[in-house]
C-alpha cells in the first residue's frame, strides 16, 4: 500500500475568527481551526498519510487567478491588529464605484456575504491553504495517484474577484491551473 503525501501549514490554524453573524445575531464562528487539528491529528496517526508542509508559492500564481484589488484588499488587512476581526458590509451600492481596496471600509465590494471576517492572519492562513492544494497537485505523477491537501481557510467559494463562505482564494482553480 502507497503512503498518501498530504499537505498542510501551520499558520493556516494562526486565523482565529471569533465570531460571524447569522439572521442579526452575533454568534460563534463555525469556521474554527478544531476542523483541521482533528483531521491533522488523524492524518498523523495513520501509517498511511504522509504529513509534509507545502512549498511557498509565487505570488504570481494567485495573481494569475485573482483580481489585484482582491489581493490588495487581503494586504490591507493583514496591517490589522492582532485580535480585531473586520466584516464588510455586503451589497454596497455600485453606483458609487468599484470600491477601494486600500481601505477596508470598502470591502464589501469584493465580498459575497456578512459572515467572512478579514484579520491580520487572513492573507498568510489563505495564501498557505492554497499552497496546500498546488502541492498535492504537484505531487500527483504516474505513481502517486492520490494525494491529500489539508485546506484551512477552505477555497471553495472563492471567486476571481470575490470572497466569501469563509474562503478567500480558490485552491480548486489553483490546483486546476497547475
Amino acid at each position: 500500500m502507497k503512503v498518501v503525501p498530504s499537505f498542510f501549514h501551520p499558520q493556516q490554524l494562526s486565523f482565529k475568527p471569533a465570531y460571524e453573524w447569522a439572521f442579526g445575531e452575533r454568534i460563534e464562528h463555525p469556521e474554527t481551526t478544531a476542523r483541521a487539528e482533528n483531521i491533522l491529528q488523524a492524518l498523523q496517526k495513520d501509517p498511511l498519510f504522509s504529513v509534509q508542509q507545502p512549498d511557498a508559492m509565487s505570488p504570481g500564481t494567485l495573481q494569475e487567478l485573482h483580481a489585484q484589488p482582491l489581493l490588495t484588499l487581503y494586504n490591507t488587512a493583514s496591517h490589522l491588529e492582532d485580535g480585531q476581526d473586520f466584516y464588510p458590509t455586503v451589497f454596497p451600492k455600485q453606483s458609487q464605484g468599484k470600491g477601494d481596496p486600500t481601505r477596508l471600509s470598502h470591502a464589501g465590494h469584493f465580498c459575497f456575504d456578512a459572515g467572512t471576517p478579514l484579520t491580520r492572519q487572513t492573507l498568510d492562513a489563505a495564501t498557505w491553504s492554497a499552497a496546500c492544494a498546488l502541492q498535492a497537485a504537484k505531487a500527483l505523477s504516474s505513481d502517486v495517484r492520490l494525494t491529500y491537501a489539508l485546506s484551512r481557510p477552505p477555497g471553495h467559494h472563492a471567486e476571481r474577484d470575490l470572497f466569501g463562505g469563509y474562503c478567500y482564494f480558490n485552491n480548486a482553480a489553483v490546483a486546476a491551473r497547475y
